[in-house]
């Protein structure tokens, strides 16, 4: 996505990418977090302060958050 940026895109269509850029990247860093802070529950307050994502494996119920 970095490349297709940096090439020739509308203004709509950059900001669009950007957007998904800094989305993706603030989500890495938010997983880092979580996982640096050993956070194991979904009932844990550092996880339901980022209920805006969710996770979501295929057939285990308990998982879903949303």
């Amino acid at each position: 996505m970095t490349a297709k940026v940096r090439g020739e895109l509308s203004d709509l269509k950059r900001r669009a990418i950007v957007a998904l850029i800094t989305v993706d990247v603030h989500a890495r860093d938010i997983v880092d977090e979580l996982n640096q802070n050993k956070t194991e529950s979904v009932n844990e307050f550092k996880w339901m302060k980022q209920l805006k994502y969710y996770w979501e494996e295929e057939g285990v119920d308990d998982i879903r958050i949303k």
